[in-house]
């Protein structure tokens, strides 16, 4: 390949610069020149073979025709050919394999392949260079001088197409999809094995293939139907093989879809996520109203929650008296008291402590006295009891007995 050229679309210098939205789809775009179709050809196969053995990952691509594709659309064109005009047999510069796009689904890098022609034919570099001058287009297009060319181009035109009918089409098929989603899903708690995970998860496929996005409100449905479902206990014994299954499973949808996340977005979604990552529903789970200890009381999670967790304090640390912070603050440290982690709970009660919300450090409080140690219920009498004794909604005497079992671990040191 010659000309080879790579975009970087990361963090523009102009924050108006939006390159034609290219940047929503990769981080880097590389443009190189093969000789002919052919060459670009061998050249896709080979790029794809590099993907996946040296960067173990299944690449997709755009524009590329097999052989006996090629064939099959040469004697298709060859029988249309004798009943009709001489120019049917014209490609007008658009032949196969002229311009192949590859996606390496890595480090979001997509790479274009094309010939010479085609490459100034469609100069993409103006699209995403920040000189757009440097790559205006190179060469001047002559005229055709055929006078019947106007006849062709009005013979070949397709009727424009009216938006107004597009719209009207994506209206209908976003009530329909909603429809046949929520039908999916009840089928599938119904009958697993009539209808699978799979079957539901291809529906929002097939919506995504349509044009239409898939939200984030449908992927949380997704999760919380996963949490559900009963198809994950065939053939598996324990709850430890159970949970692995079901965390690899909502990892790959999230990879699957990858969906553009804003802020709201993140506040429905979260709280999914993070619970999908536990062992919530296993019997010996503690909870915020449990008084007694369970028979086991460290179970996993997902290191994933460990990540959302930081998600979690980057986006929202500045934010202040939100009630969404206090349902993750709680729901994040039920998942770390089950676990056992008290470094990931001192977190959680610092940063509540912070923007002075006491509910969580009452929450700390009651996992304490349920499952702490004695150096973990020392720390918290020293450090955080005093502060919540400060607080105007807390009343000792409603949690005297929680008091007296984290005061008797500490003293037992």
């Amino acid at each position: 390949m010659s000309n080879i050229e790579v975009f970087d679309l990361r963090n523009p210098r102009d924050p108006d610069s939006v390159n034609e939205g290219a940047q929503e789809v990769a981080d880097f775009m590389v443009v190189a020149t093969g000789k002919s179709a052919k060459h670009l050809q061998k050249a896709t196969l080979e790029l794809n073979l590099f993907v996946k053995h040296q960067l173990k990952s299944l690449t997709s691509n755009e524009g590329l025709l097999s052989t006996a594709q090629l064939a099959k659309f040469r004697r298709r064109l060859l029988k249309r050919g004798k009943k009709g005009p001489s120019y049917a047999m014209n490609d007008y510069g658009a032949a196969a394999n002229t311009w192949v796009m590859v996606d390496c689904k890595d480090d979001n890098i997509a790479v274009h392949l094309l010939t010479e022609e085609r490459r100034d034919d469609l100069d993409l570099e103006s699209l995403w260079a920040q000189d757009k001058s440097k790559y205006e287009n190179r060469k001047t297009r002559v005229d055709d001088d055929n006078i019947f060319s106007g006849f062709r181009f009005m013979h070949t035109m397709r009727r424009p197409v009216s938006a107004g009918g597009i719209l009207t089409q994506l209206a209908g098929f976003r009530s329909y999809s909603q429809v046949g989603f929520d039908q999916l899903k009840r089928l599938h708690l119904e009958n697993p094995k009539a209808c699978p995970l799979d079957k539901v998860q291809n529906h929002l496929l097939t919506k995504q293939a349509q044009g239409t996005l898939v939200t984030s409100r449908e992927i949380a449905e997704l999760v919380e139907l996963i949490l559900q479902s009963a198809e994950f206990h065939d053939g598996l014994t324990s709850e430890t093989e159970v949970f692995s299954r079901r965390t690899n499973t909502i990892l790959h949808i999230l990879s699957t879809f990858n969906p553009i996340l804003t802020e709201k977005d993140i506040t429905e979604l979260l709280p999914t996520l993070v619970i999908a990552g536990s062992q919530a529903d296993n019997e010996n789970f503690v909870k915020l109203n449990s008084k007694e200890p369970k028979p086991n009381p460290e179970l996993r999670y997902s290191v994933q929650v460990n990540h959302l967790y930081r998600l979690y304090e980057s986006i929202f640390k500045n934010r202040k008296f939100a009630p969404f912070l206090t349902q993750m603050d709680l729901i994040f440290l039920t998942i770390f008291a089950n676990r056992n982690n008290w470094v990931y709970m001192k977190k959680v009660v610092d940063s509540a402590l912070a923007r002075q919300d006491f509910v969580p450090v009452e929450a700390a409080l009651n996992f304490l006295s349920i499952s702490g140690t004695p150096a973990q219920c020392l720390e918290f009498i020293d450090a955080y009891l005093p502060y919540l004794r400060l607080s105007p909604s807390f009343h000792e005497s409603e949690h005297k007995s929680q008091i007296d079992s984290v005061t008797t671990k500490a003293t037992s040191l």
